[in-house]
């Protein structure tokens, strides 16, 4: 946690040596994090949980953040999500994959743009915990894969238009180009 928090807490901002340092200690954690081994109860449930689904059954693989959808900041999409696993090895090792996504550079920048300033220069912090970016935390979410032929996502918030509009954004096939805001 020591490795997290020194990353978190640096302030990297047009600071390119500190970036680069942040980013040796990103790839650290996610390495850590992949080798990992999972809590044995943990495994028990899912592969039970794989059990029931049949033999030839295909599960996606996601996160749920826990500040994916805040007034202040989203991680909608920012995040791995795995789809079409189906061996309980395959699932075991993206579930540490999708939990590792939380480290990677893309999202620390946002977090630390989110907390000490927009790109644009600005100097007001824009969320509470200003100074200190606290660690994100994600359930991952093992759900049986749907072959869908459209996906879509309903905003309560036109995000391009009136507030008090509803927005929805539909894609064909599955949702990966839908929220990726990389």
């Amino acid at each position: 946690m020591v490795i997290i928090n020194e990353v978190l807490s640096s302030k990297i901002k047009n600071d390119t040596a500190k970036r680069e340092n942040s980013k040796k200690k990103l790839d650290i954690i996610r390495i850590k994090i992949k080798e990992t081994p999972l809590n044995p109860e943990v495994v028990s449930n899912l592969d039970v949980f794989l059990k029931t689904l049949g033999q030839d059954s295909e599960v996606a693989v996601r996160s749920s953040g826990t500040a994916e959808y805040l007034a202040s900041q989203s991680f909608s999409g920012q995040f791995d999500t795995f789809l079409y696993r189906k061996t309980p090895d395959e699932v075991h090792f993206v579930m540490k994959a999708c939990w590792a996504s939380m480290f990677k550079s893309h999202i620390i920048d946002y977090m630390n743009r989110q907390t000490y300033g927009d790109k644009n220069g600005d100097s007001e912090p824009n969320v509470v915990t200003a100074g200190h970016m606290d660690p994100p935390t994600m359930g991952v979410l093992v759900m049986k894969m749907v072959d869908s032929r459209a996906s879509g996502v309903c905003f309560s918030k036109n995000l391009r238009g009136t507030s008090n509009e509803t927005m929805i954004r539909a894609v064909l096939g599955q949702g990966e180009g839908l929220v990726v805001v990389r």
